[in-house]
Formats: structure tokens, C-alpha cells, sequence
């Protein structure tokens, strides 16, 4: 009964969190494993095949998360920081999905090698941590001139 009690007081934002996250974080690497070395998912255990997407894609969560969290520090400042923390984290998992799931997309229909793909994913992550970083100072500077 420990476990069922513990599942009923979850809140739906804590359940909301934990599948971005899942989502953003867990799957795209374990996509990339599967597309370029899919014999070692059978080698490997379940932790472990998790444990190592988790560790390709959580430097890509950690760069959206400070951009968007420059981006949305420059236009709230009656928020505070721990509000909307774990709200960017989960956005962020959400745009590295896109960030890792796109250039994957494209290597799948392509053959890309590996190298390519990395080089890609790098460009797409750039990418976004600019639009992230020019949305927050463009944001800050139409709301200074009201």
C-alpha cells in the first residue's frame, strides 16, 4: 500500500515535470543510441542504456535551461527564481528533444556518421541558445521603452 499512497499524492505539476523531463532527457539519447550503435542495447542493461542517454543529452538540457532562464529573468521581476526554475528545466528538456530529435531525424534520413551528426546537433543547440539570449534582450528592451 506504501507505494499507491505515495502515487496518489503527487501533484499533477510534480507528474507534468517528470514526463518533460523523461521526455526531453532520457529519450533523444536513447534514440541516438539506438540509431548508431544498436547492438549495444542488447549488451547493455536497462540502468545503464538510461543512465547513458541520460548523460549524452544533460549538457544540451543544462545550456537550454540558462538560456531560458536569461530569457524569462529579463522579463519577470516580481517571480521568484525557484517559481520558475523547474518550469525552464522542463522547457529546456522539451527544446533539447527538438534540438537532438531533428538533426537525428535528418541523420536517419541522410546516413550521416556520427561526426556529422554531433557537428549538427552543436549547430542546432547554438542555434537556440542564441534565439533564446536574443529573445531576452530584445524582450527586456521593448519592455524598458513602455
Amino acid at each position: 500500500m506504501g507505494y499507491i499512497e505515495d502515487v496518489r499524492k503527487v501533484s499533477g505539476s510534480e507528474l507534468a515535470f517528470t514526463l518533460l523531463f523523461i521526455s526531453g532527457a532520457v529519450c533523444p539519447g536513447m534514440l541516438a543510441i539506438w540509431y548508431f550503435t544498436p547492438d549495444f542495447i542488447e549488451k547493455c542493461g536497462s540502468i545503464l542504456l538510461v543512465l547513458l542517454s541520460i548523460a549524452l543529452t544533460l549538457p544540451i538540457v543544462t545550456v537550454n535551461a540558462i538560456a531560458i532562464i536569461l530569457g524569462v529573468s529579463t522579463h519577470t521581476d516580481d517571480v521568484e527564481f525557484s517559481d520558475i526554475a523547474p518550469w525552464c528545466v522542463a522547457g529546456a528538456a522539451c527544446v533539447s528533444l527538438l534540438t537532438i530529435g531533428i538533426p537525428l531525424l535528418v541523420a536517419f534520413m541522410e546516413s550521416f556518421v556520427l561526426r556529422t551528426f554531433v557537428w549538427s546537433v552543436l549547430g542546432a543547440e547554438l542555434l537556440v541558445f542564441l534565439l533564446c539570449t536574443a529573445a531576452g534582450i530584445l524582450g527586456m528592451r521593448v519592455s524598458k521603452s513602455k
